[in-house]
């Protein structure tokens, strides 16, 4: 038979979280719907807390708002990230194609080329590839990292790095139709409107965790060493003043 070990206070927590999302499930409680959504979610971490203690539960937390931000959260943010990535886009894309030399007009989400308009529209915001990245970084940062500030660090560095390396795509975009009128405008055979950067995205972001845990072993190891050494100045110390 498994044994789980839980505390009173972690049953009645768990207690109150089933009650709560179950009588605001059935009596049809006017709550956001947001929040609304989230009451199957709650009333799972619930369970958890009742029958395998807040230790365990607490491990089932992440999975449990992965879970809950696909299917809810996501759906409400889509249309600010999109827009948000279309301005970041746009405008980091014309500073660049600028700063090079080219002659580039930002109209708001469009950018004049002399020979083209590149419009940086909904599908070319670089929001499918922030979504499919986050969704990566999320379990390679609970497998990766072991503490939760280096865990957030690593998921908040998707928007970043999804951002940029679509700077990156309009700019190679602007240089091949900046001199000539050409018959594929995303690059030679419309390569580039394919996912022909993401697996660079993924290589950075497993890089970047690699880094993080690289520093992350490193302070520890410098602690350890320097507790090592203050253990044994302190022995020596000791028995200087035993001998004396």
């Amino acid at each position: 038979m498994l044994k789980v070990r839980r505390s009173g206070l972690s049953f009645s927590a768990g207690a109150i979280l089933c009650a709560a999302s179950a009588a605001a499930s059935f009596f049809g409680v006017p709550v956001p719907l947001l929040l609304f959504q989230a009451l199957p979610f709650v009333f799972i971490s619930g369970i958890s807390f009742v029958f395998f203690g807040s230790r365990t539960a607490l491990l089932y937390l992440c999975p449990i708002s992965y879970l809950f931000f696909f299917t809810a959260v996501i759906a409400e943010i889509t249309p600010f990230l999109i827009n948000l990535l279309q301005v970041i886009s746009t405008a980091g894309s014309w500073y660049f194609l600028d700063l090079s030399g080219l002659q580039v007009i930002k109209q708001g989400t469009s950018l004049v080329l002399p020979n083209v308009i590149l419009n940086v529209n909904k599908s070319c915001s670089g929001f499918n590839q922030t979504i499919a990245l986050f969704s990566f970084a999320v379990p390679l940062a609970w497998v990766r990292l072991n503490r939760g500030i280096l865990r957030l660090i690593l998921i908040a560095s998707v928007l970043p790095l999804s951002a940029g390396m679509n700077i990156v795509r309009i700019i190679l975009i602007g240089f091949w139709n900046y001199e000539a009128d050409r018959l594929h405008v995303h690059g030679p055979f419309d390569i580039l409107l394919l996912p022909f950067l993401y697996p660079a995205l993924l290589l950075a972001l497993v890089l970047f965790s690699e880094f993080l845990l690289r520093l992350t072993n490193y302070k520890e190891q410098r602690r350890s060493k320097f507790t090592l050494f203050y253990v044994k100045d302190s022995k020596q110390n000791s028995w200087h003043n035993l001998c004396s």
